[in-house]
């Protein structure tokens, strides 16, 4: 009987732990999406004064998808929560024919109800909005999949050959590595 009572308050507490998690997280979704609202409302200040315009995430080969997947591939692609307007955005910018279904935005509320209830993506309600957000592997924007992001040290490399030895300073990384090398 004392091992069943262990267990129960072993689980009780990994429950309260997990709560406890769960409520950080929101707190810290929340202030993502606050600094991206700040970010995205600072941005045209911040410019040199040409006309700054929003451009949505564009991904190649989406036109060929169902609505499902271009979902997916825009959502991989962005590690930011996204409106269901935005995600809209995204498939037309990417060449997705969204005239191929009457009512594309109940489409793509209904796509995005399913992946959330899969668990594939997470919902967030702030501002009287809903967010999406890929809860897996993001794929780069600039490097592409997660395989084809180059380490430190190939991008070292790369600089060294690009820079003059003048010019090279030592990354984060080496000056970490060094100083754990001295200590040991």
């Amino acid at each position: 009987m004392q091992v069943r009572e262990a267990a129960l308050s072993e689980l009780a507490e990994r429950r309260a732990e997990r709560d406890i998690k769960e409520s950080e997280l929101e707190m810290l979704n929340q202030e993502i999406l606050r600094l991206e609202q700040a970010v995205a409302s600072l941005s045209p200040l911040a410019s040199d004064g040409v006309s700054v315009m929003h451009v949505g995430i564009v991904v190649e080969g989406v036109a060929e998808m169902n609505l499902a997947d271009a979902i997916r591939a825009i959502l991989k692609h962005n590690p930011t929560y996204r409106t269901a307007r935005g995600i809209r955005d995204s498939l037309r910018d990417s060449g997705y024919n969204l005239d191929q279904h009457p009512n594309h935005l109940a489409g793509i509320h209904g796509v995005l109800k399913r992946l959330v209830e899969s668990g594939e993506v997470e919902q967030l309600e702030s501002d009287g909005k809903t967010r999406y957000r890929w809860k897996g592997e993001f794929v780069s924007a600039v490097f592409g999949p997660p395989e084809q992001v180059p380490t430190v040290s190939a991008v070292d490399k790369f600089l060294s050959q690009i820079m003059p030895p003048q010019r090279r300073r030592k990354s984060s990384f080496q000056e970490l590595a060094e100083d754990l090398t001295k200590k040991k």
